[in-house]
């Protein structure tokens, strides 16, 4: 008799020791994936660099920045967005983050004319993209939180500006560039420091 207690006493314990195992395992499963979730969280937080895969339009060699034709933001504000580049390039694109280099109005002037008219400096008035920047190997893309400001265009018109990726460093503010580079990429960035472009339609709203 005292030994099928002693029998069925080890039993339990058994049961109990895998039950406690099976708790645990799962208990460290969710510690893990947990962990990740902030890490990957807090990482695109800080960086303002993430996946390009959680992208609703991903992008590729066809379409190797994923912003939308038109944007709009209202006059004086700020516009936040998620977009990817690809980079289609045989080379890596060293420190690439998003930049605007041009803009020009529903008639046609320049940003060098609207500014005269405002009596203000290019550099002063227009828009601007705010990113991080982030080496990317050849035939790889990566997502960008970006944030496109205002910087006292006329409200209620149309504009037509040109958004790169280029070498952050290369100059002092992606309007600077030279515009022979814009759309001609080259694998020496001591020459060619852009990466990509693309026109977009900005309306600026009153």
């Amino acid at each position: 008799m005292r030994k099928n207690m002693k029998k069925k006493g080890a039993l339990e314990l058994s049961v109990n020791s895998i039950v406690i195992m099976v708790i645990a395992f799962v208990v460290l499963g969710l510690i893990l994936t947990f962990t990740r979730t902030i890490f990957k969280f807090g990482t695109e937080k800080t960086t303002g660099i993430f996946e390009a895969t959680s992208l609703e339009t991903q992008p590729d060699a066809e379409n190797p920045l994923t912003l939308p034709d038109t944007v709009s933001v209202k006059s004086g504000g700020k516009k936040t967005m998620n977009v990817g580049f690809y980079n289609r390039n045989p080379y890596q694109a060293v420190d690439a983050k998003f930049g605007i280099y041009d803009c020009q109005d529903e008639s046609g002037d320049s940003m060098e004319v609207i500014a005269t008219v405002l009596n203000e400096d290019k550099s002063a008035i227009i828009p601007t993209i705010t990113s991080s920047w982030q080496t990317i190997e050849g035939s790889e893309s990566k997502g960008y939180k970006i944030i496109i400001t205002d910087n006292g265009l006329p409200s209620g018109q149309l504009y037509i500006c040109t958004v790169v990726v280029y070498k952050n460093g290369a100059v002092t503010d992606p309007h600077l560039l030279e515009s022979t580079k814009i759309n001609s990429r080259g694998s020496d960035l001591t020459v060619n420091p852009v990466y990509e472009s693309k026109q977009i339609f900005l309306q600026i709203a009153a």
